[in-house]
């Protein structure tokens, strides 16, 4: 499977993460562990899915990590937009 077009088939997931977090961390400042509990959230799901698939998985996700940063800023700012832009 093409990693962009797995990476697109994750955006749903991602932006459910997002808002959960933003809910959950009411911290102000707290961006940095919202980042890092949608990126290890996607990280756990997508590693639960080796329980059940043939394999492969280790290096695809290792193929997506880089995506996934990008990914999680891009749909935060889509969801809540800084105040200052």
């Amino acid at each position: 499977m093409n990693y962009i077009t797995l990476i697109v088939q994750l955006i749903p997931l991602i932006i459910k993460l997002i808002e959960f977090a933003e809910k959950y961390f009411t911290t102000p400042g707290s961006g940095t562990d919202k980042k890092a509990f949608v990126i290890e959230t996607v990280k756990a799901v997508y590693n639960g899915a080796q329980e059940v698939s043939t394999g492969g998985q280790a290096e695809t996700l290792e193929k997506l990590e880089p995506l996934l940063d990008p990914v999680v800023n891009f749909g935060a700012a889509l969801l809540f937009p800084s105040r200052d832009n």
